[in-house]
């Protein structure tokens, strides 16, 4: 904690038990009633390497490889953007109007598509990518919380509804959080 603050890194503590908790493979809240277990050298090894990567400002999320949105757990790897919380506010603005058809434009870790997905069983939604290896992140992350059944995930760029005027295919909602 001490050196995240000397190394003026937000949230010191927080980022430190995260950190301490992804390398012993625990729960953060096991560090406090787990704590007169001694850590292992090889963990203290790996700790200190990740504290130097995020005092270096590289983000807590790349390092673990995970982060949450919408209260589910997603991985992310450097081919997508970590989601911002501000983002969650487009999914609660899209569960007002219920949508049955859904596009995301630019869906990356299929955070909005996912979410929009446990929320609503009955909708279909189809989520676009320009990358390849977003779109299977994205279908990884879809596996892990059950709902790939209920998601297209295509590579389109960002104009894919050429694709699907052929097939007279209408949309309830189209959404999308493209990076700025």
């Amino acid at each position: 904690t001490e050196f995240f603050q000397k190394n003026e890194i937000p949230n010191p503590r927080l980022d430190a038990e995260l950190l301490l908790a992804y390398v012993l493979k625990c729960k953060r809240i096991d560090l406090y009633t787990q704590h007169e277990h001694p850590v292992p050298e090889k963990d203290r090894e790996k700790f200190k390497g990740l504290i130097q990567r995020r005092a270096k400002r590289e983000p807590l999320q790349q390092i673990t490889g995970e982060t949450e949105f919408w209260g589910l757990r997603f991985q992310i790897t450097p081919a997508v953007l970590i989601p911002r919380p501000e983002t969650e506010l487009l999914v609660e603005e899209a569960l007002k109007l219920k949508p049955l058809e859904v596009l995301e434009i630019g869906t990356g870790s299929g955070c909005i598509s996912i979410a929009l997905a446990k929320q609503l069983p009955e909708a279909k939604i189809v989520a676009t990518d320009l990358s390849k290896e977003a779109l299977a992140l994205a279908r990884e992350n879809a596996q892990t919380h059950g709902v790939a059944d209920r998601i297209d995930f295509l590579l389109a760029d960002i104009a894919p509804w050429r694709t699907f005027e052929a097939a007279d295919r209408r949309f309830d909602l189209i959404i999308s959080n493209p990076p700025y």
